[in-house]
């Protein structure tokens, strides 16, 4: 293979044309040609990482484990009828697929020392899976909060602006949003030297000179939920107090439970989000990525923690899944009353 040099500039512009629209019009991958095989063969000897890759995997599969019950208890056809849920559905399978990818195959990455250039077609393919379903969390979660504030606000907009069909004219363009993000825009790729997924592939490859390269679509966007969920909450606390006085004490309680319960899967986020805003620009220490990387598989599990904990419904059902529905004895007595019989049916767990 013939090494190519190229100058600083050369790479910025290189790394900035290196998106999934690129790969799949001209079917080139990212050039790693200034790089000796030995090199990059040095490189991943130099950072397997066994103690967090397998802490990644078992982390993991701790998460799918709280993650897939949930799941399936959020598919049952008395919560499917729900927008919110609905949402909640569309936000739990992403998640399952953001914890295999951030937390099974970055595990394995670690495990084996994977930098881009180890791979690039399969570290191009799988970083553009994984950007893809975090960007589709986090705009679903926008969507989530924003129908809180409605329903909260006035209930019956809820039928008229997302009913039947009409819910489509809302997901199309956030699809479209994402679709752009992910096709044109930077993929992310996994560097066992800072164990988590960067924008910058080039990390870590002992170049000269070289500063972090970070992506302004993934800041955009993590910069926009922020601002736009803070904003939406202080809206939904404004809401709230202004209609406690009109509002019925259970109606209340069932609309506040369910909204501090998104209240705290988004502050989960803005925090998941703002680390990574952090560390696209700034150079951090080792330990700090790693934590940055299993804060993201917590954003990915908190959910369906919470919702696990603090959803009744939810809880009933994965119970019910689990061990089956609750049996029950049901007795018959008869009670002599002058020339006729009183009937009751006593139903009882058993």
């Amino acid at each position: 293979m013939t090494h190519v040099f190229m100058d600083n500039v050369q790479i910025y512009a290189m790394i900035k044309n290196y998106s999934l629209f690129y790969f799949l019009t001209t079917k080139s991958i990212l050039n790693c040609t200034m790089f000796p095989k030995e090199q990059v063969d040095q490189i991943m000897l130099d950072n397997k990482n066994i103690k967090f890759g397998v802490t990644y995997i078992v982390v993991a599969l701790f998460c799918l484990c709280v993650h897939i019950p949930c799941l399936i208890a959020l598919f049952e056809k008395h919560h499917r009828k729900h927008l919110c849920f609905k949402i909640l559905i569309s936000i739990a399978v992403f998640d399952l697929i953001s914890i295999v990818n951030v937390g099974l195959i970055s595990g394995v990455f670690a495990c084996m020392g994977m930098v881009a250039c180890s791979a690039p077609t399969f570290m191009l393919i799988s970083g553009a899976v994984t950007y893809t379903f975090f960007v589709s969390h986090t705009t679903a979660t926008i969507f989530l909060v924003l129908t809180r504030v409605i329903e909260i606000w006035n209930h019956l907009y809820i039928e008229r602006l997302f009913g039947d069909i009409k819910i489509y004219l809302w997901v199309f363009p956030l699809s479209m949003y994402v679709f752009y993000i992910v096709m044109f825009t930077q993929p992310m790729t996994f560097s066992s030297v800072i164990l988590t997924w960067t924008f910058d592939p080039l990390v870590g490859m002992d170049l000269p000179g070289h500063k972090i390269v970070g992506s302004i679509a993934h800041t955009f966007n993590n910069a926009f939920y922020i601002i736009s969920t803070i904003t939406m909450y202080v809206v939904l606390i404004g809401i709230y107090l202004k209609k406690t006085s009109s509002s019925s004490i259970h109606n209340q309680n069932q609309t506040v439970r369910l909204t501090v319960q998104i209240f705290i899967i988004g502050i989960v986020d803005s925090i998941t989000c703002t680390i990574f805003i952090l560390i696209d620009f700034i150079p951090m220490e080792t330990n700090f990525y790693v934590y940055a990387n299993l804060m993201w598989l917590f954003q990915h599990v908190v959910q369906s923690l919470i919702l696990t904990i603090f959803n009744k419904n939810i809880r009933r059902t994965i119970k019910s899944n689990i061990l089956g529905p609750e049996k029950t004895n049901i007795k018959t007595i008869i009670q002599p009353k002058r020339d006729s019989f009183i009937f009751k049916t006593k139903i009882s767990p058993k």
